[in-house]
């Protein structure tokens, strides 16, 4: 049987996504802020870096913002690292495989993207109008009502 490991988390996003280069790579990345509870009382926060590659990546620079909620699942890696004052530390960062933005985005405008419908759902506040249907030259427009659907 093979391994699996998946994580899923919902937090705030800790900053700006920033684009960067791994090679001939281009990687998307941005910290989760993720609170976790005991018995009803805040417990604390845990913090994981994100990476989110290829059309995620762009997507994620397009309308992550710092702040706001999200939902993220992915792999899971745990990074051990020595700190400046010479102590180990660690980050958790995961490898998204799957987002979406949650609640609605503060400060949507004439411009920027606004909820539609559901959450996480995003689309552009002022649609635009539908474009002419191509037809072939001397083809003549078919009514409504003669289409079969």
């Amino acid at each position: 049987m093979a391994n699996y490991a998946r994580i899923t988390l919902i937090g705030r996003v800790g900053q700006d996504p920033q684009q960067k280069q791994a090679g001939s790579l281009t990687v998307v990345e941005t910290s989760l802020a993720v609170n976790t509870n005991k018995r009803g009382q805040e417990d604390g926060t845990n913090w994981y870096r994100l990476s989110f590659w290829n059309k995620q990546g762009e997507t994620a620079m397009q309308y992550v913002r710092k702040g706001e909620q999200l939902f993220v699942e992915g792999r899971l890696q745990v990074r051990d690292y020595t700190k400046s004052d010479g102590t180990a530390g660690y980050a958790l960062e995961v490898t998204v495989a799957d987002f979406q933005l949650l609640g609605s985005r503060p400060g949507a405008g004439e411009g920027q993207m606004a909820p539609a419908g559901g959450q996480g759902a995003y689309r552009a506040a002022e649609p635009a109008a539908a474009p002419e249907p191509i037809r072939p030259a001397g083809a003549a427009a078919a009514a409504d009502e003669d289409l079969p659907f």
